[in-house]
């Protein structure tokens, strides 16, 4: 009897063990880490683009001076990120670590200095990805990250 309850009391610890459990650290700002996980990526051949005509499906407010970090959906394949210049039309490739795309601080300030907004596109082979607007306020110098 001993050895049956050493072994439901077992099981019932692995059971608890492997059940999932509620996190914190995921969606938007992931608990204060500099880290957004994005939703999951769309064809961007059917997006209808930036700047307010398609619909919001994220956003998240980043600090004036703070790097950004931006973790793509594992559904991607091997992905470029590219930073688009809305004033000039320039495109600027950003790093990408495995499934996550970074924006150091130094250029978020920058666009925040220069041009006050930017689009980044991120896209795989198959052109899956994110249509990404991030503005800045001028007067406070906080920014908006949406993706559409």
């Amino acid at each position: 009897m001993k050895a049956l309850l050493r072994f439901l009391l077992f099981a019932l610890v692995a059971a608890w063990f492997a059940l999932p459990s509620m996190g914190t650290d995921g969606g938007e700002g992931a608990g204060g880490t500099g880290v957004w996980i994005l939703p999951r990526p769309t064809f961007l051949a059917s997006a209808s683009g930036c700047g307010g005509s398609g619909a919001v499906r994220g956003s998240t407010s980043i600090p004036a001076d703070a790097p950004l970090t931006l973790k793509a959906c594992d559904e991607l394949g091997l992905f470029t990120a590219t930073l688009v210049d809305p004033l000039s039309g320039a495109s600027t490739l950003l790093p990408c670590n495995g499934f996550q795309v970074a924006l150091s601080s130094d250029l978020l300030r920058t666009l925040r200095e220069t041009c006050g907004s930017a689009h980044v596109v991120i896209a795989d082979g198959t052109q899956l990805g994110y249509l990404i607007q991030i503005t800045f306020d001028s007067a406070s110098g906080a920014g908006v990250v949406k993706v559409f």
